[in-house]
């Protein structure tokens, strides 16, 4: 059984990955709103405002719709299992995002941005992608896993599988 549960959470982690490198190619294709930090001065009794020089991701359902709208023009990468996804594809494209392109989230951890999914034993698989400074053309993919009983534990570290690098295209 625990082949099985290591197996789906390679897959999961697998799937991941493309959508992280998708979203990646395609945040850099639109202009997302910059984020701005505000704060309040009580000294000067006042409030700043400073851009930041972070950007928000392309939300998932966005990144799923682009995929699926054949006057964007075909979107082509490495899937899972080392064969080419074309966003032609639907069903596959429909199998990684989920149907309503709801299957994964977006959330705001330790000052980054996460991709998140609950996985089908209710544990929660998160992932992004950090900087590579050996290639900085191939990012590294960072898992952790989180067992939804043991909320507010600490996540563990995933499979082996948690710094694979990922190739942007």
């Amino acid at each position: 059984e625990e082949s099985s549960v290591d197996a789906e959470l390679a897959s999961a982690q697998r799937d991941m990955l493309v959508v992280l490198k998708l979203q990646k190619r395609l945040s850099g294709q639109t202009t997302s709103a910059a984020v701005k930090v505000a704060t309040f001065d009580r000294e000067k009794g006042q409030q700043s405002l400073k851009p930041t020089d972070e950007r928000l991701p392309m939300p998932i359902a966005e990144i799923a719709a682009r995929l699926r709208d054949p006057s964007q023009g075909a979107v082509a990468t490495i899937d899972g299992d080392g064969s080419l996804l074309l966003s032609t594809d639907r069903q596959r494209i429909d199998r990684l995002f989920g149907w309503d392109g709801q299957r994964y989230q977006l959330e705001r951890r330790e000052d980054q941005w996460v991709l998140a999914t609950r996985l089908a034993d209710g544990r929660v698989l998160r992932g992004y992608l950090a900087d590579n400074p050996e290639k900085p053309a191939r990012p590294l993919a960072k898992f952790s896993i989180e067992d939804s009983s043991a909320r507010g534990a600490k996540p563990k570290p995933a499979a082996k599988v948690s710094d694979a690098a990922a190739s942007a295209n």
